[in-house]
């Protein structure tokens, strides 16, 4: 587990067609699209990885059921409302929370390993 997590970068960006992905500007209001997807690397701060650490400790002795990773995003993400994970039944699993996440949260579900996901299994992130 990594103290730096990639955030994607978010901004404006000039291009043409092929940066359907991003948003488009016209000339001097953005910055060139190059195609690819930029990042952005955050370096967590000790009383940001500490939980982290910890809920990666829970993650590894959890026995990966619903209810275990329930636990493990209350405990990870404490105050921001309901968290909770829930199976499609369609070889999908949806992690819901009801307030927004922040960037640095959103990569902590995305791409820090943090949270146990199934095998073979689509995640998917449900938040406003």
């Amino acid at each position: 587990m990594e103290r730096v997590l990639q955030l994607p970068a978010t901004g404006t960006f000039f291009g043409f067609a092929e940066a359907a992905s991003a948003q488009r500007v016209g000339f001097g209001q953005g910055t060139f699209y190059g195609g690819q997807s930029t990042i952005n690397n955050f370096t967590l701060s000790d009383a940001a990885y500490r939980p982290l650490v910890l809920a990666k400790a829970l993650a590894n002795i959890c026995d990966g059921s619903i209810p275990a990773v329930n636990q493990l995003l209350i405990n990870l993400f404490p105050g921001i409302g309901n968290s909770y994970v829930a199976d499609g039944l369609d070889m999908t699993e949806t992690y819901t929370f009801s307030a927004p996440l922040s960037a640095l949260q959103l990569a902590i579900v995305q791409n820090s390993g943090v949270i146990p996901r199934t095998s073979g299994v689509t995640a998917n992130v449900s938040h406003p």
